[in-house]
């Protein structure tokens, strides 16, 4: 959650002409992660994407047309979980506590630089 509301807080920084920045949950995908638990195979056969479906969805993701900056992709479709109000001020308080951070940790680093300053 914590990078989802990071990735549109910075995304509303970037110009979409430059990048264009969305978040992506490609779902559970069937891997060779759980190859010595075979609870978990049973469990990959009936709900899990294969790898190319999930390889579809990072696709879909990195090709999306502007309109799509800044929002959250699941399963190939924009989805709205964080745009309530309460979402938005979260967002933003992230935002300027990770920027917080980064100044006092990295003094040298300016990230107002490779942003609108916001």
């Amino acid at each position: 959650m914590l990078n989802v509301l990071w990735t549109r807080a910075l995304a509303a920084r970037l110009d979409s002409a430059d990048i264009i920045l969305n978040t992506l949950n490609p779902g559970y995908c069937k891997s060779a992660f759980h190859r010595v638990d075979t609870s978990a195979e049973w469990f990959s056969k009936f709900l899990a994407w294969s790898s190319a479906e999930g390889g579809y969805h990072l696709t879909d993701a990195v090709v999306r047309h502007p309109d799509s900056h800044g929002e959250y992709l699941s399963e190939q479709r924009i989805r709205p979980l964080v745009s309530s109000t309460k979402g938005k001020a979260a967002q933003e308080k992230l935002w300027d506590e990770t920027v917080a951070v980064f100044k006092a940790e990295c003094p040298g680093a300016n990230i107002e630089e490779f942003t609108r300053g916001e």
